[in-house]
């Protein structure tokens, strides 16, 4: 797996995923329903495979390398939202457990969690060596 581009993969998804979620919980009003993660979900299948096949180009793609993309992937993003957390309950006066359990305490969370993975490893899967640049 290549680190630097795993990093830079995993920072993009996270910001367009943050940006997007961020947007439609706006246009909802402020709650994000069933419908809400439902676009979110939909319109995010395009971000992660255009993502991947970003990553891949440099890459032979495979399953194993897929699902360690997804997995590596989601380190990072956990990684990435501490630190979000931290910052925002710090200025928010708001504890940063309460914070963490209104985020990871959704099932729809998790079901955003596992598209990434399913869809890094089906596009390590399904990405034949189309634009990638010879090993």
């Amino acid at each position: 797996m290549n680190i630097k581009r795993g990093l830079i993969f995993s920072f993009l998804l996270y910001v367009v995923s943050f940006g997007l979620f961020s947007g439609i919980q706006s246009f909802m009003g402020g709650q994000m329903s069933l419908s809400g993660y439902g676009l979110f979900w939909v319109i995010n299948i395009p971000v992660v495979l255009g993502l991947c096949k970003w990553y891949f180009k440099m890459e032979a793609p495979t399953l194993n390398k897929g699902f360690m993309l997804g997995v590596f992937a989601l380190i990072v993003g956990v990684l990435l939202d501490a630190i979000l957390l931290s910052i925002s309950s710090s200025a928010a006066s708001v504890p940063f457990q309460q914070m963490a359990m209104e985020l990871y305490g959704d099932w729809r969370f998790y079901v955003a969690l596992a598209e990434v993975l399913l869809l890094t490893t089906y596009a390590g899967f399904e990405f034949d060596g189309t634009y990638t640049k010879p090993e």
